[in-house]
């Protein structure tokens, strides 16, 4: 009975040896490779949580602006009717008069306390912010230190 080609290449290739270098080689390859598939998992792992940490700070600081203006704005309203109850209860135009210009200079010192609080606070996010991106810039292209 003779041997088909197919079973002769199988039968030669069987006897020869992939060379120990070639080997070596081939496992080291596999080993670098699941290395950077580790690294890059990790960074992306990193690069979503410092996305998700930076909308959560935006999410908060957006919560706190809205408060902050929800209560600006009662206390104006709560302002305002203090006024007009004074001045209905006023007995002379010129009592009236006074109450209104007391009035107007408390909401003015009242408006230019809040821009001076809101620019404040609003150079103090910036900075915030701006010092954030660079540590999240700085962490998301740092390369992990290996290991010997």
């Amino acid at each position: 009975m003779t041997e088909t080609p197919h079973t002769e290449t199988t039968d030669t290739a069987s006897r020869l040896e992939m060379p120990a270098a070639a080997r070596d080689f081939a496992a080291r390859a596999v080993r670098n490779a699941q290395e950077r598939a580790e690294s890059l998992k990790a960074s992306a792992e990193r690069a979503t949580a410092q996305f998700e940490s930076g909308l959560n700070v935006a999410s908060t600081t957006l919560a706190d602006a809205s408060r902050n203006v929800q209560g600006a704005l009662y206390d104006d309203v709560q302002a305002t009717l203090a006024a007009l109850e004074k001045t209905a209860s006023a007995k002379t135009l010129a009592e009236a008069a006074q109450v209104h210009v007391d009035y107007l200079g408390d909401r003015a010192r009242v408006g230019i306390a809040r821009m001076s609080k809101a620019s404040e606070y609003l150079a103090k996010a910036m900075q915030d912010g701006a010092k954030s991106a660079q540590d999240r810039i700085a962490q998301m292209t740092a390369r992990p230190s290996k290991v010997a």
